[in-house]
């Protein structure tokens, strides 16, 4: 008996060390050693499994959100601030921008545009005919209809640059390249944008920097959160939360002292698991000051846009997380 009591004892008092060093570290490393000690899950896991556990002041949160929407499905959302659509140069025909103004008028929000310089011809040096003028016809009509509408707009040129991958033509290497192109592009269009705010968007990747056109033709700074959950656990080994994904994002371009928003976020899986994500994203999301504008991208990716075992992902969510 007196060995089963010593047991006992023994098993009690580790017990209670452990919870000591727990206790320590939490006071000590705080965030950081709760992660450690959940085996680097934390909140992020509990709010994707129990999203109702996970609770997040919705008023508390400082940023401006906006949408790509093309099925108009927060088209009655009364918190959506940004109307974001993409144009194709290559593909654009007058008065197709300012009927989508007009739209974003109508629903009381900011229009946000990403002109994407693609070619009709494959293979084509896009940047080096937009540098060498053969483009200019092109911005100015683009640029012309913005500026006959006459109301603010974020312009967004060719983004994601750094990430050469063959999906953008307009993301090579030779960084001074599309820096001259960018510049071409913002100093053409300011001639007849009178209120234009030119959003610079790198995905937010290692390398960014040989891409940046300098503070004079950058107003925002923005970059790209997306949350895939096999992706991440493949390559992370664990799903990873907003504020985790755009850590080191932000920390790439807060150095040039331009307002930063995440110009494209999105989150694919049940609709149990994004409410949980989007609910602890609001939280994370006060921890970067410099970020005044999330944009989440509600629609099918692209074909191609990720590698081939992960398909098509579907970043389509419900509406009423941003209420």
């Amino acid at each position: 008996m007196k060995r089963f009591e010593a047991s006992w004892g023994v098993i009690l008092g580790l017990g209670c060390g452990l919870i000591f060093l727990v206790f320590m570290a939490i006071v000590a490393r705080g965030k950081d050693a709760w992660r450690g000690i959940t085996w680097g899950y934390g909140r992020v896991w509990w709010c994707t499994t129990w999203p109702e556990v996970c609770r997040t002041d919705r008023q508390e949160v400082k940023v401006n959100f906006g949408v790509y929407d093309p099925q108009g499905s927060f088209s009655k959302s009364q918190v959506v601030a940004v109307e974001h659509e993409y144009v194709l140069w290559d593909r654009y025909k007058e008065g197709e921008i300012e009927r989508f103004m007009r739209l974003a008028e109508e629903r009381e929000r900011w229009p946000m545009i990403t002109v994407e310089p693609w070619s009709s011809k494959g293979g084509e040096d896009v940047l080096g005919r937009v540098i060498g003028g053969e483009y200019d016809g092109v911005i100015d009509r683009m640029c012309g209809e913005i500026g006959r509408v006459g109301k603010p707009i974020f312009l967004r040129w060719g983004q994601e640059m750094e990430r050469v991958t063959g999906r953008y033509p307009w993301a090579v290497e030779d960084g001074g390249k599309y820096v001259a192109a960018y510049r071409r592009f913002v100093e053409k269009c300011r001639r007849w944008v009178r209120e234009g705010y030119y959003v610079w968007s790198p995905a937010g990747d290692k390398g960014l920097e040989e891409y940046w056109p300098g503070a004079d033709v950058v107003d925002y700074v923005g970059v790209s959160v997306y949350e895939l959950e096999e992706w991440d656990r493949d390559n992370f080994g664990k799903i990873r939360s907003f504020g985790e994904i755009l850590d080191a994002r932000y920390d790439r371009v807060e150095k040039y002292e331009k307002p930063i928003m995440v110009a494209e976020m999105g989150v694919a899986g049940t609709a149990r698991f994004q409410r949980g994500w989007i609910k602890l994203a609001f939280e994370e999301m006060g921890n970067f000051p410099m970020l005044k504008t999330v944009v989440y991208f509600n629609a099918m990716d692209s074909e191609g846009a990720w590698e081939a075992k992960y398909g098509v992902p579907d970043w389509h969510i419900d509406s009423g997380v941003f209420d």
